[in-house]
C-alpha cells in the first residue's frame, strides 16, 4: 500500500485538522477497504496524541523529589516560577511555601483534574487546619493530565506579589509543604476542606544558579530517587534498618543535637531505639506514630524485654510527621546527651550503635505503651554509626577528575544469608606514583540494601596476575593479613559516606616506594538468601602532581603476639601504649612540633565489643581521639573528624580494646585469623611521621613464672625452654603456642580471671617504636603500664578538654 505524499506532508507539518478534512488514502489503483480505515484511524490519533503532547512538554531545568509519593520540576526567570507537580493520586496534589515546618503562615496551592478539566486554587494557612482560599488568585494553571495511578498539574505564580497572603520565594533553601488527596476539590469553596492522605515537608533550594538535580544525600544526578527505601530529601545520611520490609532510618545531626525520621511499612505505632544490644533490655526506645492527622512520640525506656516503660522526662521533640494507606513517617528531634543521671536516655556519640525498631498496626493511645500494641515479629535491630561527621558535607570530588574504581564487577554473590568477598586491585603501575585523595562508596543500584561494608587494606607485596583476577572468600579462601595486606587505607559502612582528604594533601601509592596494590573486602548481607549480581566498590580519586602535604598511616596497637583473653570474660582489657618517648623522636626526628588526624580506624575480631584511644598531654587527659562503646566487627567504619585532632610531640596515647568470651572454653590468643584477636588503631594523618607503629607488647613469656603461680600451674622448666624456642622461631604466635602448649590444663575461675586482668595491666610491657620496620629506640626497653584510670565516657553537651 502506498499512502498520498501530500497528505504526509501535511502530517508533518503537525496540520492534523487539516489531515482529517482532507481526502483520506488511495492505493495506486484502488480505494482503502473499511478494515485498513480503521487501523489508519488509529495511527492518526497516536500521532495527534503524540504531537499534542510535545508541544506541551517543557525542559524542566530543575527536579526534586518531595517523597516517594510527589515530584517537583521547576524553571523560573527574575519575574515568575514555573511549576510541574506530579503526585500519586487521583485526587488533589498540593505545594506550599512556609515560613517554619508547619502549616500556619504558609502561602499553598491546590489543584488537581476534574471531569476532564484542570483546576487550581491559591490558598492561605494563618494556622495548622484547612486552608483558607485567597481572594486574589495569582497562580495560572497552565496544564493538567490524569491517569490510573497520577495527577499532574503545571501552574506559574509570580516569585513576589502585593497580596499579603502570598510569601515570596528568595535565594536559599526555603521550607516546602506538600500534601496529596485521595479526592477531587469539586467546587470552590472560601475554605478546602479536603483531607489529605499523605503529606511532609523539606528544604529546597528553588532559585539555584546551577542545573543539576539534588538528591538526599547531597549527591548530584540526572533523574530524581523515587524509591521509597534507599533515599529521602532533608537527611545526608541513610540506612535501610530492615532488608525485607523496608523499615528507613534518615537522620542529622549537629554539636547537640540529632534529627531522625523513621518511615514504617504500617499505619500504627513505630518504635525506635538505642541499646548495649540488639535486645530491649537497658535500651533507650522512643515510641511514636500518627493518629488523628497528629504526630506524637513518647520517649521510654526498658529494662527487660517486654513492654517500655515511659520516661518521667520527654526529651524528643517532635518536628513533624505523615501517614498514607501503607506507610508511617514521623520526624523527632533528641538531645544527644542529657547530662543529666535521672534521665533515662542513653548518650548518642560517635562510635557505634545497637539501633533496634518495631512497628504495630495500630496507633498508641493514651500516651501509654501495653501489650495490645505488641509487634510480633516487626522488629530488629543492627549496628550503626549515627555521629560521623563527613557526609555529604564534604566533596569527595578532585579538581582534575582522576579516580579508579576497585570491586568487584558483575560478580555472583551466592545464596547464603553473610558472604564476604575479597578481590585484588592493582592501583599504579611501578614507574607511577598516584596521590590518593579520597574515598567514596559506589554502590550498584538495586543492592544497597545488601552491600553491608566495604574495606580497602593496604598490600605491601607483589601481587602475581593470576591472584589479580581472581575473586576469594575472606577469612576463609584468603585472609589479608595472612598475605601482606593488613593494613586499613578505608572503609564504608551502612549509613557512612566518602571522604576526602585535607586540601592539598595525597596519600601516595605505586612507584618504587610505595605500595602497588590493595585488597577489597565486601561483607554482603543477603536475608532473602538469593544469588545477586553485584559490581558495588569503592572508588577511590587521585592527582598525579605530588601535593604540598602527604598523608600518613600510623598503627597504634598492642602486640598481636601477646595479645591474650581468658575463656567465659564477659569483659576483659588489653591495653597498647603509644608512649610519649616514641611520638617525640618521630617528631623530633621530621623536626615537627604536631600533625593532625583527621580519621582514625578501630580493628579487632570477632570478641571486641568496645574501643577507645585515649589521648593525654603532660600528664593530663584530654578528650579520646576516639571511642566505640559498642564495636562490632560486622559493621567496620572509618571515624572521620570535621576538624583534625592535634598530636603534638610529648603525647602519650592509649588504645584501650574490650572483649567477651563468654561462649569460649579456652584462651584466645592474638592473631590473624578472625578466631583470634587484634587491638589496632590505624590513623589517619598529616604531614606525616617517619613513624608507621607505634604501641606495646606484653612480657608474657618472660614473666611466665608469675602468670603460672597465679593461674595454679604446674610446669616442667625443659617445657618452658622448648617453648621459648619454639617462640623465637615463630613470634607472632607465641600466646597460641603458650596457651596450646603450657595452659590449656587451667581450670578457669571468676578469681584466675580477675588474675589474668591484673596481669595484662600491671607487668612490664615492651615499647615498640618502628618506622618501616626499624626501631627508633631500643627494641627491648621496657616499662611500667601507667596508672590511667577509669575511662569516662565525654559528649559533646558535657566535654573533657579538647585536644
Amino acid at each position: 500500500m502506498h499512502v498520498n505524499s501530500t497528505y504526509i506532508n501535511l502530517c508533518q507539518n503537525q496540520d492534523l485538522r487539516n489531515c482529517r478534512s482532507t481526502s483520506l488514502f488511495h492505493y495506486h489503483g484502488g480505494r482503502i477497504s473499511q478494515k485498513d480505515m480503521y487501523v489508519w484511524i488509529v495511527v492518526l490519533v497516536t500521532i495527534s496524541v503524540f504531537f499534542s503532547a510535545s508541544e506541551g512538554n517543557e525542559d524542566w531545568k530543575y527536579t526534586q523529589q518531595l517523597s516517594p509519593r510527589i515530584s517537583l520540576h521547576w524553571n523560573f526567570d527574575q519575574d515568575s516560577i514555573k511549576m510541574k507537580i506530579i503526585g500519586e493520586t487521583k485526587g488533589w496534589v498540593g505545594i506550599g511555601f512556609a515560613p517554619a515546618r508547619t502549616m500556619a503562615g504558609a502561602d499553598l496551592i491546590i489543584g488537581g483534574v476534574l471531569n476532564g478539566k484542570e483546576y487550581v486554587y491559591d490558598c492561605y494557612a494563618a494556622k495548622n487546619g484547612p486552608p483558607t482560599v485567597d481572594a486574589d488568585q495569582n497562580v495560572d494553571i497552565l496544564d493538567g493530565v490524569e491517569n490510573a495511578t497520577h495527577t499532574t498539574i503545571t501552574v506559574k505564580r509570580p516569585l513576589k506579589s502585593d497580596n499579603a497572603f502570598d510569601n515570596t520565594i528568595k535565594a536559599g533553601e526555603i521550607i516546602v509543604l506538600w500534601a496529596i488527596g485521595r479526592i477531587d476539590v469539586k467546587r470552590k469553596r472560601t475554605v478546602v476542606k479536603y483531607r489529605h492522605a499523605d503529606r511532609g515537608f523539606t528544604e529546597v533550594e528553588l532559585l539555584r544558579g546551577k542545573e543539576q538535580t539534588r538528591q538526599a544525600s547531597g549527591s548530584v544526578k540526572t533523574q530524581p530517587e523515587a524509591s521509597l527505601d534507599y533515599k529521602y530529601v532533608g537527611f545526608p545520611y541513610h540506612a535501610l534498618l530492615d532488608k525485607l520490609q523496608p523499615v528507613n532510618l534518615y537522620w542529622d545531626f549537629d554539636e547537640n543535637t540529632v534529627t531522625m525520621q523513621v518511615i514504617a511499612p504500617t499505619k500504627g505505632w513505630v518504635g525506635l531505639g538505642f541499646s548495649r544490644s540488639t535486645s530491649m533490655n537497658g535500651a533507650d526506645i522512643i515510641m511514636m506514630g500518627v493518629r488523628y492527622g497528629e504526630a506524637y512520640a513518647l520517649d521510654c525506656h526498658s529494662d527487660r524485654n517486654g513492654v517500655p516503660v515511659v520516661d518521667q522526662n520527654q526529651n524528643v521533640e517532635v518536628i513533624g510527621g505523615w501517614e498514607n494507606d501503607t506507610h508511617t513517617g514521623v520526624t523527632i528531634r533528641r538531645s544527644r546527651s542529657s547530662c543529666n543521671s535521672d534521665d533515662m536516655d542513653i548518650d548518642v556519640e560517635s562510635g557505634t550503635y545497637k539501633v533496634i525498631w518495631a512497628y504495630g498496626v495500630t496507633d498508641l493511645r493514651n500516651n501509654k505503651p501495653h501489650f495490645g500494641y505488641y509487634h510480633s515479629w516487626n522488629r530488629g535491630g543492627m549496628s550503626l554509626k549515627l555521629i560521623n561527621p563527613i557526609s555529604a558535607k564534604r566533596s569527595t570530588g578532585q579538581k582534575d577528575g582522576l579516580h579508579v574504581n576497585v570491586g568487584p564487577s558483575n560478580f555472583l554473590v551466592p545464596a547464603k544469608s553473610t558472604f564476604y568477598l575479597c578481590q585484588y586491585a592493582k592501583l599504579s603501575e611501578a614507574n607511577e606514583t598516584l596521590y590518593i585523595t579520597g574515598i567514596s562508596p559506589q554502590l550498584t543500584e538495586g543492592n544497597e540494601r545488601n552491600v553491608h561494608h566495604v574495606i580497602i587494606y593496604l598490600c605491601e607485596v607483589d601481587v602475581t596476575p593470576k591472584l589479580l583476577a581472581g575473586s576469594y572468600q575472606c577469612y576463609d579462601e584468603i585472609n589479608p593479613y595472612f598475605v601482606g595486606c593488613g593494613k586499613i587505607l578505608g572503609g564504608w559502612a551502612v549509613g557512612g559516606s566518602g571522604t576526602s582528604f585535607p586540601e592539598d594533601s595525597g596519600f601516595p601509592v605505586g612507584g618504587h616506594s610505595h605500595p602497588q596494590y590493595v585488597m577489597v573486602e565486601m561483607h554482603y548481607d543477603n536475608p532473602e538468601i538469593k544469588e545477586f549480581h553485584d559490581s558495588s566498590g569503592m572508588q577511590i580519586s587521585y592527582i598525579t602532581q605530588k601535593p604540598e602535604t602527604m598523608v600518613g598511616l600510623l598503627d597504634v596497637q598492642h602486640s598481636l603476639a601477646t595479645l591474650w583473653i581468658p575463656p567465659g570474660q564477659e569483659h576483659f582489657q588489653v591495653d597498647g601504649y603509644c608512649r610519649e618517648n616514641c611520638l617525640t623522636t618521630a617528631m623530633e626526628g621530621a623536626e615537627l612540633d604536631e600533625v593532625k588526624v583527621f580519621g582514625i580506624f578501630l580493628h579487632s575480631h570477632l570478641a571486641g565489643t568496645a574501643m577507645r584511644l585515649r589521648h593525654f598531654r603532660n600528664g593530663t587527659e584530654l578528650k579520646a581521639m576516639v571511642a566505640d562503646e559498642h564495636y562490632d566487627f560486622n559493621y567496620q567504619d572509618i571515624q572521620y573528624f570535621e576538624e583534625p585532632k592535634l598530636l603534638k610531640a610529648g603525647d602519650a596515647l592509649t588504645l584501650e580494646c574490650g572483649y567477651t568470651t563468654l561462649d569460649r572454653k579456652n584462651i584466645t590468643p592474638g592473631g590473624l585469623p578472625t578466631s583470634s584477636e587484634m587491638c589496632i588503631a590505624f590513623l589517619l594523618h598529616y604531614p606525616p611521621l617517619p613513624l608507621t607503629l607505634c604501641g606495646s607488647r606484653g612480657k608474657v613469656y618472660e614473666n611466665f613464672d608469675v602468670l603460672a603461680k597465679g593461674l595454679s600451674v604446674s610446669f616442667d622448666p625443659e617445657e618452658v625452654r622448648g617453648v621459648g624456642e619454639e617462640i623465637s622461631r615463630d613470634y607472632w604466635n607465641t600466646m597460641k603456642v603458650i596457651s596450646e602448649k603450657l595452659l590449656s590444663g587451667v581450670v578457669w575461675d571468676d578469681q584466675k580471671r580477675r588474675f589474668a586482668q591484673d596481669f595484662m595491666q600491671n607487668t612490664k610491657q615492651y615499647t615498640t617504636c618502628l618506622n618501616k620496620g626499624k626501631s627508633l629506640l631500643n627494641y627491648f626497653s621496657d616499662f611500667m603500664p601507667p596508672n590511667d584510670g577509669d575511662y569516662v565516657e565525654n559528649n559533646p553537651s558535657c566535654p573533657l578538654t579538647e585536644g
